[in-house]
């Protein structure tokens, strides 16, 4: 969904926002292929994916911060569950430690979604 940004988004923030969620959820499923007892982070799912691809500009970029929103909300909940209640101490431990990245992310896509909303739109 990010590399969509890349292609899609006319506004240098949200495709810097795009490349560090391309950057950090690599990372991170990694990590997670390495641990027992936790899988890999969740991909978009494909109508959202097909829904992104068909927009480009300002209509991509808030769609697109929507979802991230939405996703990184989700996440948060996820990961909190997982770090006291995944079967693995390991696994336990790869939640909690990614916890404080998903919050920044979270407060990135909210940082970037008040810049884009103050971007004047061309007429």
């Amino acid at each position: 969904m990010s590399q969509l940004a890349l292609s899609h988004s006319t506004n240098v923030r949200v495709r810097q926002l795009a490349q560090m969620m391309i950057r950090d959820h690599n990372a991170l499923d990694n990590q997670m292929a390495a641990v027992s007892g936790i899988g890999r982070v969740p991909a978009a799912e494909a109508s959202v994916v097909a829904d992104l691809a068909a927009l480009s500009g300002p209509q991509f970029d808030h769609r697109y911060l929507a979802v991230l929103l939405n996703d990184h909300r989700d996440a948060i909940a996820l990961f909190q569950d997982a770090s006291r209640n995944a079967r693995s101490a390991p696994a336990r431990r790869l939640a909690a430690d990614a916890l404080p990245n998903l919050r920044g992310h979270l407060n990135s896509v909210q940082h970037t979604v008040q810049v884009v909303n103050e971007t004047p739109r061309p007429r």
